[in-house]
């Protein structure tokens, strides 16, 4: 497991999901979750990785740990998740995402698994 000097978590709940291939992705297949940060105001979309240029495994490996670190059994069950989502400090990029300490799931950090299809 990865350990980011600067780690940061915030509880989110994803409001929506994206798996698909569309206008606002360039016709490239992607998969991206909108998560609402609630009272901290706002909220964004994570994900969104290009699925389609490394290898179909690299795709469906990356859907099925969002499923995993979100504690879902299908992509229909992560809307309405309440999840962690991990930056690499204050303001910083969402890195990952992971589950409440009181529910199923596990952390998934995205690079981790880019890094085992790239070295390839």
């Amino acid at each position: 497991m990865t350990t980011i000097a600067d780690e940061r978590t915030e509880i989110v709940k994803i409001t929506d999901t994206f798996l698909g291939a569309n206008e606002d992705s360039h016709g490239i297949l992607t998969a991206t979750l909108t998560v609402d940060y609630g009272t901290s105001g706002g909220g964004q979309r994570i994900g969104g990785y290009n699925l389609s240029t490394k290898t179909s495994a690299f795709g469906m490996q990356f859907v099925k740990a969002l499923m995993d670190a979100a504690g879902a059994s299908s992509w229909e069950q992560l809307k309405g998740k309440t999840i962690l989502v991990i930056t690499d400090g204050p303001q910083g990029p969402v890195i990952g995402i992971q589950n409440l300490p009181t529910e199923r799931g596990r952390r998934f950090i995205f690079d981790e698994l880019t890094a085992q299809y790239t070295t390839r």
